[in-house]
């Protein structure tokens, strides 16, 4: 078999039938690398469909080998390769050996999905020893090969730092702190929240106000702990300002929340991720602390 003169050059593509699912194998010629995907249907348009993912997170390469299956050859398949520019060979029909290199990875990975359900363990875990491991003593495995890297896997492997890191992770700061400091450009720094600080806290739902108090700092920065002062149980508070009144007694069912990228937990370590971001101030003389829910 000739070697393609470039990664992702050539690939081969087809279906098989394992463990009652049908699946979508295709492998680059020249790094080996397998991609293998579970098929809803075996229509041409579902074809067409995984297709088009592959090639928008890897890249369009310009041959595939098939073999004379009708989602190859239908005119579906056909439009697709003409929009991405990438030609169809396909092999003798009946005549497997004639797709060979396809048809011996198919049978790799039917034996590691088959292996896999037999020993109820993972097969994304097997995949990804197929992809990591080397080719030969000689050669590296087909994930090195096609994305230059090693691939952290559970066994124990050194992953070294690309060639050009320190200069890339110096241009990847620089682009970050600029957009921050444009983001920033109207925030201010917000002052802590004191320990029995009275605090209007917004419900979700009703966008209702409730007066509650701070109880102490949470264990993450920039996070507090506040009572509900709500008879319905409720996960999480939408967002709070502090309040000039005198402090209250607390409520035991009390919440962590925290101003920016937070996480509100219950006592009962029930929790649940925000976003949080600075409002206007209500009214003109208190300070606004808003949270938005993912």
């Amino acid at each position: 078999m000739q070697v393609p003169p470039r990664l992702w050059h050539t690939l081969g593509a087809d279906f098989f039938y394992c463990n009652n699912n049908w699946y979508l194998l295709a492998s680059d010629y020249y790094s080996k690398f397998p991609i293998v995907g579970k098929m809803s249907a075996l229509t041409a348009n579902a074809k067409v469909l995984a297709m088009r993912q592959i090639s928008s997170e890897y890249g369009i390469p310009d041959t595939i080998i098939s073999n004379c299956g009708r989602q190859f050859v239908s005119d579906e398949f056909t439009k697709v390769a003409d929009q991405y520019g990438f030609s169809i060979t396909t092999s003798s029909p009946y005549y497997r050996k004639g797709h060979g290199f396809i048809e011996r990875r198919v049978q790799t990975i039917k034996k590691a999905l088959t292996k896999c359900k037999e020993d109820s363990s993972d097969h994304y875990l097997a995949l990804l020893t197929l992809r990591s491991t080397p080719l030969t003593s000689n050669l590296t495995s087909p994930a090195e090969l096609l994305t230059g890297r090693k691939f952290k896997t559970t066994l124990p492997v050194k992953v070294p730092a690309p060639v050009n890191q320190d200069m890339q992770r110096q241009l990847l700061q620089e682009r970050s702190q600029q957009q921050t400091q444009h983001y920033n450009q109207g925030a201010r720094e917000l002052p802590p929240l004191e320990n029995n600080q009275q605090v209007y806290i917004q419900d979700p739902k009703s966008k209702t106000w409730e007066n509650e108090t701070v109880l102490d700092k949470g264990e993450t920065p920039r996070s507090f702990i506040v009572t509900a002062n709500s008879s319905s149980d409720k996960p999480m508070r939408k967002n709070s300002f502090p309040e000039t009144n005198g402090p209250r007694e607390s409520n035991p069912d009390s919440f962590n929340w925290n101003t920016n990228n937070i996480t509100v937990t219950k006592n009962t370590r029930d929790s649940c991720s925000e976003k949080c971001a600075k409002s206007k101030t209500i009214p003109e003389t208190k300070e606004t602390y808003q949270i938005y829910v993912n």
